[in-house]
């Protein structure tokens, strides 16, 4: 990730936020929530930069599908839920 950002010279690129996206699936599999859930949002907070005004935002919803399965997973489920129809909201468009 580090490597990443040197190499790219900025922080809001699309591969540093597919690098905390898989980061956050690692630390989902090894049981850390929280962890998962704060890379999850960096990497979401990035693509909301780079994506902005494009038409294919698959990205966006696979992030925040994946912010729902940790909120499912600490039985948040108004929360899971809302992230999910953000999802699926953005699958639609």
């Amino acid at each position: 990730l580090e490597m990443e950002k040197k190499v790219y010279n900025c922080y809001n690129h699309s591969r540093i936020a597919t690098s905390l996206n898989d980061i956050g699936n690692v630390y989902e599999n090894m049981g850390d929530n929280q962890k998962a859930l704060e890379n999850y949002q960096q990497a979401y907070e990035i693509q909301k930069v780079v994506f902005i005004g494009e038409k294919n935002l698959t990205d966006i919803a696979i992030t925040l599908s994946n912010m729902g399965n940790i909120y499912e997973k600490n039985s948040d489920f108004q929360k899971a839920l809302k992230f999910y129809e953000e999802a699926l909201a953005i699958e639609y468009e």
